[in-house]
């Protein structure tokens, strides 16, 4: 009998200690393109002239279409990959209203790994043919993702299977393109050139949805180890692209062409819409190149404001795992983090 009453004291004690308790959490881990196949990764194509404006966005695939090589050896495959790929750094605030339920703000960074691509084809004008690019491009950024926390045991459990499901919120970074171009018959110069461009776009305001579940075990009411797999669904809306980097080689010699151009070369506005009113030469109006003054009026692009594109999304959809250590916190917690006071019945 006084067993089973020092083992009911204990477990009254332990269930008190943990009815309400705030979280902090820390964790790292790593994640994949979603489990459904996307090809919403982007890149930039240039155009047959050195003028970034004249760049096409396109789907990031691999392909070979150039008259150089034989029939046989042409193709054109897509290239499966998420910009969400990579190792992340997780973290969290939350607050549990009883054993079983409770809210968390969860943090995650993401440092992205690399997606390359490659394509050769005859480009024409000042780059020729049999021109090769290959892109390497990643993001890295912060998302702010609340959730709601469920966990399946008893309150005195060390061992809990949980899950989690909230937003999506991404709230900083950018993700980052870098172009090797080699255009071997370009006429800019004897042997050819070759370029190094760079692009950074930052996102709008963009919503998805994440969650997880796993596994926790408490050894004593301060700490909670944890691992769980995680999901995310997410469709990031871009913002902006800025040229960050443009250099040209030719006969040996290198140049830094960033400086040389307008404003409306090397931003790019994403919009949801375009009109006659936007700032693009898709309705007729003429770039003012050689004659500023002309720069914004009627029939012109400013060429002082970023030229205005059709919004693009890349695929942030991921799939991983993570793991960590979460520390609880309220007053009866602090009176006995470790569980060491004993109950003693006289």
């Amino acid at each position: 009998m006084k067993k089973i009453i020092l083992l009911s004291a204990f477990v009254i004690t332990f269930s008190a200690a943990f009815s309400q308790y705030f979280t902090m959490k820390l964790g790292g881990g790593y994640s994949w393109g979603g489990l459904q196949q996307s090809t919403g990764v982007l890149t930039f194509q240039p155009g047959a002239s050195t003028d970034p404006a004249n760049a096409s966005i396109i789907p990031l695939v691999n392909f070979n279409t150039t008259a150089a090589d034989s029939p046989s050896a042409h193709y054109k495959s897509n290239l499966y990959a998420s910009y969400s790929q990579g190792g992340h750094l997780d973290f969290s605030f939350g607050y549990m209203f009883n054993p079983y339920f409770g809210i968390q703000l969860d943090g995650a960074y993401l440092w992205g790994a690399t997606v390359t691509g490659n394509q050769v084809s005859d480009i024409g004008g000042i780059l020729g043919n049999d021109v090769t690019i290959n892109t390497y491009t990643h993001s890295n950024g912060l998302s702010i993702n609340p959730s709601l926390y469920f966990r399946a045991a008893k309150a005195e459990s060390k061992f809990a299977p949980y899950a989690r499901l909230g937003l999506a919120l991404p709230v900083a970074g950018a993700i980052y393109h870098t172009l090797d171009v080699d255009a071997p018959n370009s006429p800019l110069g004897a042997g050819g050139a070759t370029a190094q461009i760079g692009v950074k776009t930052s996102a709008n305001v963009s919503l998805g949805f994440q969650g997880g579940a796993g596994v926790s075990y408490t050894p004593f009411p301060l700490m909670t180890f944890w691992a769980e797999v995680q999901g995310q669904y997410l469709f990031v809306r871009a913002k902006q692209a800025v040229l960050t980097e443009y250099s040209l080689t030719t006969g040996g010699k290198t140049q830094n062409l960033l400086s040389s151009f307008s404003t409306y070369s090397t931003v790019t506005n994403f919009v949801d819409q375009l009109t006659p009113n936007s700032n693009t030469t898709y309705f007729g109006k003429q770039r003012a190149t050689g004659t500023p003054a002309l720069s914004g009026t009627p029939g012109y692009v400013n060429e002082n404001a970023g030229q205005d594109e059709l919004r693009q999304v890349a695929n942030l959809g991921a799939f991983g795992f993570s793991v960590g250590i979460q520390i609880n916190m309220s007053k009866k917690i602090f009176q006995d983090p470790f569980n060491k006071k004993k109950t003693e019945t006289k």
